[in-house]
């Protein structure tokens, strides 16, 4: 009968890899299961799913369906090298933000829920509509280029139906915009922030409302 050990952790150096795991035991074979990156889906459900493929004679490409649901994993190459090893390379979607704190938005424009998952990011979460998804991943970044300048950091980022921008940080100080004129307002941010830099006062702000033609709002706590 075959069993399957405990996973472990090796890097795979003939193949350029950062990250494989190494599993015994499916018909009493050696199996690499390894990426370019480091492995994010949870190596519990890798191993269990994987088993399944290779010990039973069914449709791989049926069973990859689901398994595609359960992990960050979007695509699947292996060979079997004589005489008892299997190399099975896995690519992952990689995570950008998370997304309405419900899955997470990844480099290929996706949005996916994985079950279960190894991340250890901290990520930016966004809210709106998924036509905007890259858009507010876009303002994030831009505001959080200014934010940087005082070691805040954005902790959610959210656009309403009527068009307002709303960026929290994780002190919650609530920074908003108007998409219509989110350029100019970034450049008033910039501008006070730049002024008020030597003050001291920037960890106190509690919001700053840039939806005025020609100023800023700004209450500090």
């Amino acid at each position: 009968m075959s069993r399957v050990l405990p996973i472990l952790i090796i890097t795979v150096l003939a193949f350029g890899c950062t990250n494989a795991l190494s599993i015994k035991g499916f018909n009493e074979q050696n199996t690499y299961i390894y990426s370019d990156f480091k492995i994010i889906s949870n190596s519990n459900i890798l191993s269990s799913e994987i088993s399944k493929v290779f010990e039973k004679e069914i449709n791989k490409e049926e069973i990859f369906l689901n398994f595609y649901e359960k992990t960050w994993v979007h695509s699947i190459q292996y060979d079997i090298r004589w005489p008892n090893r299997l190399n099975i390379k896995i690519k992952e979607h990689q995570p950008l933000a998370i997304w309405k704190n419900e899955g997470y938005l990844t480099h290929s424009g996706l949005i996916i829920t994985p079950s279960q998952t190894d991340l250890k990011m901290i990520l930016v979460v966004l809210e709106g509509p998924e036509n905007k998804s890259f858009e507010l991943l876009d303002y994030s970044r831009e505001i959080q280029s200014q934010l940087n300048r005082f070691d805040a950091k954005i902790s959610k980022l959210k656009i309403d139906s009527e068009g307002y921008v709303t960026a929290t940080t994780a002190s919650n100080s609530n920074f908003i915009f108007s998409q219509e004129n989110f350029r100019d307002q970034l450049e008033r941010l910039e501008s006070f922030i730049s002024f008020e830099l030597i003050s001291g006062r920037l960890d106190d702000i509690k919001k700053m409302d840039f939806r005025y033609k020609n100023g800023v709002s700004v209450l500090f706590s």
